[in-house]
């Protein structure tokens, strides 16, 4: 891990992974750009119910300014609006691949119902991690 990372355990729920603080936007020399690579609107829990075994995972499971603040709601709402409004989504069929720069757009699946089944190579960007 780079950075100030570190790991907690947590008695009777795993490992807790801190990262950071990290930036929001990260300048990537392959792209000679920023990019957006965090998880705030991910794990932002304020939003989406959080299920009675979760709590205490919830309360240590996300993202926070570098001083412990919480993210501002309205703000992490736009960036929430602004990802619904760019999402691409495919029409899957049998035998279709897909390869996804994480740095360069975040991925996220719908729910599915019927079978399927998910094969996925991740490769972490530890250059963004420094």
């Amino acid at each position: 891990m780079g950075g100030d990372s570190r790991v907690e355990w947590i008695e009777g729920h795993g490992v807790k992974t801190i990262y950071g603080p990290l930036p929001a936007l990260k300048w990537d020399e392959q792209r000679q750009q920023n990019v957006f690579f965090n998880y705030m609107v991910m794990k932002y829990f304020t939003e989406y119910p959080v299920l009675e075994c979760d709590k205490e995972v919830a309360a240590f499971d996300n993202v926070m300014f570098g001083d412990g603040s919480p993210l501002p709601r309205e703000q992490v709402l736009d960036c929430q609006r602004i990802m619904a409004e760019e999402m691409v989504e495919f029409k899957w069929e049998r035998g279709d691949v897909i390869l996804i720069d994480n740095v360069a757009v975040q991925h996220s699946k719908n729910p599915c119902f019927s079978p399927r089944r998910i094969l996925a190579s991740l490769v972490v960007a530890t250059h963004l991690l420094k």
